[in-house]
């Protein structure tokens, strides 16, 4: 008994509190670096999140709508119904019934398409007969390489931007960056899978089986972890079938 007493008696040394001490500030300054690298984890993982939904919800609606270039809706359409309101230009882009639904301008091919299509009347649930009657029967898609943005434009009604720019500070989203990493946002195939160039379209446009759809999407923001953007690249193609097949 008296040596227990003894014992609790004489308390800590001076060096059993300093290596007590250090040991706590090491657990604690390793417990704050994981915490940290942790959070940093997480913001970046939440970035490439949101960048690869934005991507993908774009260019699956591209997919679906230039997939639907040149659709006849009911069997016997003459190549009249494709003249009607495309005569002129809209959002850049020269209008021919000639290339029927698909519709490019060589120089800007690369960057720019049209589609259009015969889509019913929701009254009658026919084909309007004339190109641009009906809401989401003309289609331009065009990547502003200077604002780093995707827009889509419906019946030559306006531009609107469906993916990138440059958000308010601390607002996560996405810049489409195409030009910088020199891939194009369209590329064009014929039926042997021999890739159609831009300086032979708009002559061969008769000629296209596949469109390549590519989008290089950067984070808005700075990865945490690497101090720079993430770039992610998304890519899908699109057979357009309804353009050969239509009269």
């Amino acid at each position: 008994m008296s040596m227990f007493y003894k014992i609790r008696k004489s308390g800590f040394t001076l060096v059993e509190l300093l290596i007590a001490m250090a040991v706590g500030a090491v657990i604690m300054t390793a417990l704050y670096v994981t915490l940290s690298l942790t959070s940093r984890t997480s913001g970046s993982t939440d970035r490439r999140v949101i960048t690869m939904q934005d991507a993908r919800a774009v260019l699956d609606l591209m997919a679906m709508e230039i997939r639907m270039a040149s659709l006849n809706m009911l069997p016997g359409n003459t190549p009249s119904i494709w003249n009607g309101n495309m005569v002129g230009a809209c959002a850049g882009i020269a209008l021919s019934p000639t290339n029927k639904g698909i519709l490019i301008n060589a120089g800007t091919a690369a960057s720019r398409i049209g589609v259009a299509m015969d889509l019913p009347n929701a009254a009658t649930n026919i084909p309007s007969g004339s190109i641009g009657n009906e809401p989401n029967e003309y289609i331009v898609y065009t990547y502003d390489t200077v604002n780093n943005i995707i827009q889509r434009n419906t019946n030559c009604g306006g531009n609107t931007t469906i993916l990138g720019g440059i958000p308010p500070a601390g607002v996560a989203s996405t810049v489409v960056r195409n030009q910088a990493a020199g891939v194009s946002l369209f590329r064009y195939f014929d039926r042997n899978n021999v890739e159609i160039l831009p300086a032979n379209l708009p002559a061969n446009t008769g000629n296209i089986r596949r469109i390549m759809i590519t989008i290089v999407a950067d984070n808005a923001q700075a990865d945490p972890g690497a101090a720079v953007p993430r770039r992610m690249i998304y890519s899908t193609n699109v057979i357009v079938r309804n353009h050969v097949l239509s009269p």
